[in-house]
């Protein structure tokens, strides 16, 4: 009785180590995937600014204001993240 009670008792350990072991597999997974769709996104992006003088841009659908280190990063900040940012002026906001 013993015997069969321990052989149970190391089965249920064992597909509850596997159920654990294939959320984990799930998770990486689908890290995995968020971190090839931001490359993608990335890769359809130019982003190769160089840094110059930064500019004031304004969000035409927020209007939230945010400094950009250059017109160019500015650009590559729409593109990445789906915004409609606008340079409104030289320098920082």
């Amino acid at each position: 009785m013993k015997l069969s009670f321990v052989l149970a008792t190391l089965s249920n350990v064992h597909s509850i180590l596997s159920l654990h072991m294939m959320s984990i597999m799930k998770i990486a997974v689908l890290c995995l995937v968020v971190f090839l769709a931001l490359c993608e996104v990335q890769a359809k992006c130019k982003c190769d600014c160089p840094t110059t003088s930064p500019v004031c841009g304004k969000d035409s659908k927020t209007g939230e204001k945010q400094t950009f280190p250059s017109p160019c990063a500015l650009i590559c900040y729409n593109c990445t993240f789906n915004k409609r940012f606008v340079m409104i002026k030289q320098g920082d906001c």
